[in-house]
């Protein structure tokens, strides 16, 4: 199925409402590629909207816990972000419409939002100019290099759900 086809189109229409309105096959494929399109934006403002929630509850609960000066919350945010992704992108299959509609919800719109780049970018910065030259960069490359760690970790593990899936279905 070409990835550019909407859910919609794949749900086989009623004889009767067929017979209702007659509809020309470009207005027909204008109509549900729009569908399509709202269905994606929808999905992607779905995943955003929860990604920032989950980003604000984990800031203010480790934020206030563990505020000795530097951003656990931030650190643990992203490696946990790049997890996600790293399982997420490992798991799809972009020939299934699913896995598409799964990735724009969690990788593009709950990974969007709730990953920090710019708040890691100002912790770095922050930590540097109030003198902390070493925890700065110690949080700049141990983030890095957790993240790499964490997205190689989760590709591990979303092609290991993906075959397990495939061997149940």
């Amino acid at each position: 199925m070409p990835l550019h086809d909407s859910l919609l189109e794949q749900t086989p229409l009623d004889a009767d409402a067929e017979t209702l309105v007659e509809v020309s096959p470009p207005a027909m494929a204008a109509t549900a590629r729009g569908r399509t399109l709202a269905l994606e934006f929808a999905l992607i403002f779905a995943g955003g909207v929860v990604g920032t929630l989950a980003r604000v509850a984990i800031s203010l609960t480790l934020g206030h816990a563990l505020d000795h000066g530097f951003p656990w919350d931030i650190a643990l945010i992203n490696v946990s972000g790049a997890l996600l992704i790293g399982a997420l992108a490992g798991w799809r299959d972009p020939q299934s419409r699913a896995h598409e509609l799964i990735w724009l919800t969690g990788a593009v719109g709950f990974l969007g939002a709730y990953t920090t780049f710019s708040s890691f970018a100002l912790g770095i910065v922050t930590l540097t100019a109030s003198g902390h030259t070493l925890l700065g960069l110690l949080y700049l490359s141990g983030s890095v290099a957790l993240g790499l760690v964490a997205v190689e970790v989760g590709l591990w593990l979303g092609q290991r759900l993906r075959a397990s899936a495939r061997s149940l279905g």
